[in-house]
């Protein structure tokens, strides 16, 4: 399945399109938007690999905030990252 993530204004206008490497990452496998950000999760198909990304969403633009690697697989987050208020962190969740 291919997808893509587009915004859309609730008032009307033009599609801002989220792009990312859809080659090396196939599954979109979360996204969320709340008062600090709009962040996307994206994962290889093997599921090694795992992209915790930040959407400009004026733009589109991407911003790599961290990733994940595993020689097996990666589990998927149980939550989104929980942005730290004023302090320009987030917590995340994630197995060793």
């Amino acid at each position: 399945v291919s997808v893509s993530l587009g915004i859309k204004p609730v008032a009307g206008g033009n599609t801002t399109w989220v792009g990312w490497d859809r080659e090396r990452y196939e599954y979109l496998t979360a996204v969320d938007w709340d008062a600090a950000a709009l962040t996307v999760q994206v994962q290889d198909r093997k599921q090694q690999e795992l992209l915790l990304l930040k959407v400009d969403p004026a733009t589109g633009k991407l911003t790599e905030l961290l990733k994940q690697t595993d020689p097996a697989w990666v589990n998927l987050p149980p939550q989104p990252p929980k942005w730290s208020g004023g302090l320009g962190g987030f917590v995340w969740f994630a197995e060793d």
